[in-house]
């Protein structure tokens, strides 16, 4: 949280374009809500996979990527024209869904009586 705090100095140093800068601070926040869900998704996808349960990732990274990210992405983007925040939240949205799918997934234990 440090770095979206001190973003717009620390994007200061790579432009002298103000506006550059407020942008390039205020996507800082994006990215650091993104990580929180990432971090959940990287950890439960592979554990998932490893115990075996290799059928409810796939299905679940193709709902999330080509129907939940593609499909918010386009509607925030393009048709509602919220630009790189439409992007942004399309892709949270995306990985918010894989981590909640699979911790959902993970506690309720079906993956253990998977046959390897």
């Amino acid at each position: 949280r440090g770095v979206c705090l001190a973003g717009t100095y620390l994007c200061g140093l790579y432009s002298n374009d103000a506006q550059v800068v407020a942008d390039a601070a205020k996507n800082l926040w994006w990215v650091l809500g993104m990580s929180t869900v990432c971090v959940a998704s990287n950890v439960i996808d592979p554990a998932l996979r490893a115990g075996g349960d290799t059928k409810f990732i796939m299905y679940n990274v193709f709902f999330a990527i080509w129907i939940v990210r593609l499909g918010l992405t386009y509607l925030l983007c393009y048709v509602l024209d919220w630009g790189i925040a439409g992007i942004y939240l399309g892709n949270l949205a995306n990985l918010t869904e894989r981590s909640i799918a699979g911790w959902i997934r993970f506690l309720q234990g079906k993956w253990q009586k998977i046959k390897v």
